[in-house]
């Protein structure tokens, strides 16, 4: 068995003066489409600051769904560049007798879960967040 590969990730919050606040996430990576279709299905519990990255080698329209997950997270959608195109804050699961919506963004070559309320907690804005991979 594989083991899981870990990207620690900052990010950049910035306000518009310019200033900046650093927030570290240790995200797992999911390189393959069988890791990234699996995303957080199954995961009863995540820390704070703890999540999954999605890479993709380009930009293109991106997509997640809350089948089987057991948990509420927040989605971090970034573009090539590093900023974030698009959030969606505490996605519930889905319940398994409903169609799952799609959670969707286009420019998208990342995509970062985290735990719920992780967008609310750092005050995340579209406009003024870029992400920077270390």
């Amino acid at each position: 068995m594989d083991a899981k590969q870990y990207r620690i990730v900052n990010l950049a919050l910035e306000s518009p003066l310019h200033e900046q606040i650093l927030v570290e996430l240790k995200l797992e990576r999911l390189l393959n489409e069988t890791e990234q279709a699996r995303g957080l299905m199954f995961v009863a519990k995540l820390a704070e600051n703890e999540g999954v990255l999605l890479e993709y080698p380009k930009e293109a329209r991106r997509g997640i769904w809350m089948k089987n997950m057991l948990i509420p997270i927040d989605a971090i959608f970034v573009n090539e560049k590093g900023h974030v195109v698009a959030m969606f804050s505490e996605i519930e699961p889905c319940p398994l007798t409903e169609k799952c919506p799609i959670y969707a963004a286009e420019k998208t070559q990342y995509i970062i879960e985290t735990a719920a309320g992780f967008i609310k907690t750092h005050g995340l804005q579209t406009k003024h967040t870029r992400i920077v991979f270390d």
